[in-house]
């Protein structure tokens, strides 16, 4: 999917309705949740309360919103975006 000022512009908007914060999780535990779920974690790529991570199979830039972010939706999210890749 190409990456346009109107596609960001619709991340945002979704990212605004997600957008249920953990006040418990400081952004040191993003990466130890994501890593631990199999991604890499990049923090340059956090968008408000979504924290974005990169699947090592793909290199697919994937997302979730900081209330859903635990080990077990990483690496489930990581597997269904992978499985999609490789039937493409």
């Amino acid at each position: 999917m190409e990456v346009t000022p109107e596609r960001i512009a619709e991340i945002r908007v979704w990212a605004a309705e997600q957008c249920v914060l953990r006040p418990e999780l400081v952004r040191e535990d993003y990466k130890k949740i994501v890593e631990d779920g199999g991604g890499i974690y990049e923090p340059g790529l956090t968008l408000g309360c979504l924290v974005m991570f990169v699947s090592p199979q793909t290199g697919t830039i994937l997302m979730l919103p900081e209330h859903l972010l635990t080990t077990e939706n990483v690496r489930e999210h990581i597997r269904k975006s992978n499985a999609e890749q490789w039937t493409k």
